[in-house]
């Protein structure tokens, strides 16, 4: 199991049955206090995150397999000063949703 803020290298893992991701960057500031390095940060971890998990796992992981993401209520309910984390949330959501459509009958 992974310690918070490690990456596992996958690069020679074949034959998964289950891969399951689960990555936070929590900040709570209002959008006008934002830095363009905190939203690189916060999309950096939680978006690009999702979206190697689900590339990876789609090469490796066999037939009937199950890919799991862990996702916030932030990227569904807007609250003040969640803005850049709940977009995140909610951009990772989406390439759930559309990973879904095209390797679900898989």
């Amino acid at each position: 199991m992974n310690r918070p803020g490690t990456v596992t290298d996958v690069t020679d893992v074949t034959d998964v049955t289950d891969v399951t991701d689960v990555t936070d960057v929590t900040d709570v500031t209002d959008v006008t206090d934002v830095t363009d390095k905190d939203c690189d940060l916060v999309f950096g971890t939680t978006t690009r995150a999702t979206f190697v998990a689900l590339r990876e796992a789609a090469r490796r992981i066999r037939n009937g397999g199950r890919i799991m993401t862990i996702s916030s209520g932030a990227a569904v309910m807007a609250r003040a000063g969640s803005g850049v984390c709940a977009a995140s949330k909610e951009a990772s959501d989406t390439l759930v949703r559309v990973r879904a459509q095209e390797r679900g009958p898989r």
